[in-house]
């Protein structure tokens, strides 16, 4: 946004925001952000209770898949919900 303000001072042009809308797009990219951070969080948490369910249940891979699977189709519907 700074970079477009010295653009217009450089050729003065007057370029006014409405501040309520500078406000709205700040929290969307607010939402956005944290809603990314949450996915990437939810993504390590789903892992490390897939490893910790199949280190306590002894090591079989096709265990971990599918209590991966179960999970992250949890977990995907949760975020397409946001």
């Amino acid at each position: 946004m700074s970079v477009l303000n010295s653009l217009f001072k450089l050729y003065n042009v007057e370029v006014k925001t409405d501040s309520a809308l500078r406000d709205y797009l700040q929290q969307g990219v607010a939402i956005e952000v944290l809603a990314r951070i949450i996915t990437v969080l939810s993504l390590v948490a789903m892992l490390v209770v897939c490893l910790t369910f199949t280190m306590l249940t002894s090591w079989k891979p096709e265990l971990f898949w599918k209590v991966w699977s179960i999970i992250e189709g949890n977990a995907l519907s949760v975020v397409y919900k946001l």
